[in-house]
């Protein structure tokens, strides 16, 4: 099977959008509220994205976002 299409074809079973782990809930709003205050139109990488939890929310506000699983 071609990677993409292995790839598309598991990415919609691994996508959250709530907290699901205790990193999401004390460790991610720090760093997300030190983003969005200091990198309003600005271009995110977000290495280890996972599914793009982080990175959907970094999207409310950034200029781009490039997640790297």
């Amino acid at each position: 099977m071609e990677v993409k299409k292995f790839y598309n074809s598991q990415a919609s079973k691994w996508f959250s959008n709530h907290p699901r782990t205790i990193s999401d809930l004390i460790g991610r709003p720090a760093i997300y509220n030190l983003c969005k205050k200091y990198g309003k139109n600005k271009t995110f990488l977000d290495l280890g994205c996972g599914e793009g939890y982080f990175s959907r929310k970094l999207s409310n506000f950034s200029k781009k976002v490039v997640g790297i699983i």
